[in-house]
Parts: C-alpha cells; sequence; structure tokens
C-alpha cells in the first residue's frame, strides 16, 4: 500500500479511487504514466490523472510491472460488495497508530487530501486543473467546459506539467 499512500500525498486522490483501481487502469501515454479512474466515489473523481514523478521515480512502474494484468492495482482485501476502499482507510490507520501519528478523529485517510489541496494552491496555478488533478467537483458553470465526451478533462501534457510543478521534496511543502 506505499504506492495508495505516495498517491494521496503527491495527487490528493481519495481511497476510492486508487483501491479499486485494477493494473489495467495504468498506462503510459507519451511516456507519462496515467491513472485512469473508473469507480470513483464522485463523477468528478472519474477521470484519467499523470502521476507526479516523486510516484514514478519510487518505482510505481515496476510495481506495476509485477503484478498480473487483471490483478487489482493494490493488496486490499474487498468487503462483501467487492468495495476495497474501506480496508484501504482502515489499514492506513493502523499503520498511522503504530507509528504514533494517529490522532482520533483527526488523522485519516482524507488528511492527505486535505494536506494535497493546501499544497496545490501554492504551486499549482490554476484552480480547475489542480480540481482535475484530485479528482474534485468545481462549482463555476465556465469551468465545466470541455469536461464532457471524448474531450473530458485536460491535455495530458498540461496535468503533467501541473502535477510536477508540487516539489518531491515534501519538506518545502508550506503545510501552516
Amino acid at each position: 500500500m506505499k504506492f495508495g499512500t505516495l498517491l494521496a500525498t503527491y495527487q490528493g486522490v481519495r481511497r476510492e479511487d486508487f483501491a479499486n483501481a485494477t493494473v489495467s487502469d495504468v498506462s503510459v501515454v507519451d511516456g507519462m504514466m496515467v491513472l485512469t479512474v473508473y469507480q470513483g466515489k464522485t463523477e468528478a473523481s472519474r477521470r484519467r490523472f499523470v502521476l507526479h514523478s516523486a510516484i514514478v521515480d519510487a518505482g510505481f512502474a515496476a510495481y506495476v510491472g509485477s503484478r498480473h494484468p487483471d490483478s487489482p492495482l493494490f493488496d486490499v482485501s474487498a468487503d462483501k460488495s467487492g468495495n476495497r476502499s474501506d480496508h484501504a482507510g482502515s489499514t492506513l490507520n493502523r499503520w498511522l497508530e503504530l507509528i504514533g501519528i494517529k490522532r482520533e478523529d483527526e488523522t485519516s485517510w482524507h488528511s492527505f487530501r486535505h494536506s494535497w489541496k493546501t499544497v496545490a494552491r501554492h504551486y499549482i496555478p490554476h484552480e480547475g486543473t489542480a480540481d482535475y488533478l484530485s479528482g474534485s467537483a468545481n462549482g463555476s458553470e465556465s469551468r465545466k467546459y470541455g469536461t464532457k465526451g471524448k474531450h473530458k478533462g485536460f491535455p495530458l501534457v498540461t496535468l503533467k506539467q501541473n502535477i510536477d510543478l508540487i516539489p518531491a521534496d515534501i519538506a518545502e511543502w508550506p503545510l501552516d
């Protein structure tokens, strides 16, 4: 689940965005690693996005290559309905408790998302791009233009340029 945690840290993804993904949801397009979310929590979360270079540099391609193409992307057990996201959250919470940084009702999977949104405001100049990368719905009707049909989302190269504006060294992040 190392890479699930990295996805939360560097991409601001919900646990639902990755926990139910399969290996075949990951692809390489024009040299960029892409994850397509088909089973996201909301309509906005169903998208394809380019991975931050820190995730790629941590060995994500080798990890994906080591798994069977039809298998889940991560080894997280499913509940009775086949959903893996709740178990991903409880696994992370146990890890946070083990290393001593779990605070009741304050530190959770969603904490990563909130931190990412804070960091994105400092580094990604276009709020719509940051919202798309994290799978957040936007409140502006005009920001919905170009988000449906075969041209849904942003060009991958634009997403790559923006996601990599966030420093790989989290010590540089303004988390105040």
